[in-house]
């Protein structure tokens, strides 16, 4: 059940939010969500100041539970994760949204999360556990902007610290993105975008040495390029490069991650 309301005294807004969950294993859940907000209209451009408060109730997810043998073991007493949040946010633009300034922060405070630990030193297999209290402080950072009809701009910027070391592993601090996208020709668009992730702590089992290993792993970079060409109503063609520059980077100690690729293709719409 889902009840939602949004109420306005001349700049002032209210949206509020509620859900009743039922789990057949964790019984019923409410949560909920309160964001007042000022929005300020002008001529030329407007501005928001708001604050929000929600909560959150996370179910284990199956793999969570039952586990993956050899390595994950099941864990049949998970109990789900609740989260309160709080977040301030600020935001200037023009009206039509072809400069738009926001910037937010938030501090999210969390219960019973579900970490994976060792817990099996001979085989050093793990399972899913919870962890009493974590909270995660941040910022984010956004911008976009319309030059003119051809050229338009924008890109984001986000920092997240958490406090148990135990919910740290592949959390990088640091992640930003932004595009260019240009408009050439009539129907025709090309997207630059990049990805930046910072450096963050990953585990793996080394069977050589029948343990399990802390690493780091190094910061990346990722541009790729995008072109859409319309022909018509009803034809549009694609033609993709992701990780232009062929970087070699770990996401995943122990997993491939993708080279340079290219994609073409063609969309018709009936």
């Amino acid at each position: 059940t889902y009840l939602n309301a949004n109420l306005q005294l001349s700049d002032f807004h209210l949206d509020l939010g509620g859900r009743w969950n039922y789990h057949s294993k964790y019984n019923n859940h409410f949560i909920y969500s309160v964001n007042p907000y000022y929005l300020k209209n002008l001529e030329q451009f407007y501005y928001k100041i708001g604050f929000s408060y929600a909560t959150a109730f996370i179910a284990p997810t199956l793999y969570q539970t039952y586990g993956s043998l050899p390595y994950t073991l099941a864990n049949f007493d998970l109990k789900p994760e609740t989260n309160s949040s709080y977040e301030i946010d600020f935001s200037i633009g023009k009206p039509d949204q072809s400069f738009v300034i926001n910037a937010s922060a938030f501090l999210r405070e969390e219960r019973d999360v579900f970490a994976y630990q060792t817990v099996d030193f001979t085989t050093y297999a793990g399972k899913f556990l919870n962890v009493d209290r974590n909270n995660v402080r941040g910022v984010e950072l956004g911008l976009k902007y319309k030059i003119n009809e051809i050229v338009n701009f924008g890109g984001n910027f986000s920092f997240a610290e958490k406090s148990n070391v135990a919910t740290r592993l592949r959390a990088p601090k640091q992640r930003a993105n932004a595009f260019v996208e240009v408009l050439p020709f009539k129907n025709n668009r090309i997207n630059f975008s990049y990805q930046y992730v910072a450096k963050r702590s990953d585990r793996y089992y080394d069977s050589s040495t029948f343990s399990s290993k802390n690493v780091d792993l190094d910061a990346f970079n990722l541009f790729n390029i995008n072109i859409n060409q319309k022909f018509g109503k009803n034809i549009e063609a694609f033609a993709n490069v992701s990780n232009l520059f062929n970087t070699s980077y770990v996401d995943v100690v122990g997993y491939k991650t993708k080279p340079r690729a290219f994609t073409l293709g063609i969309d018709y719409k009936f």
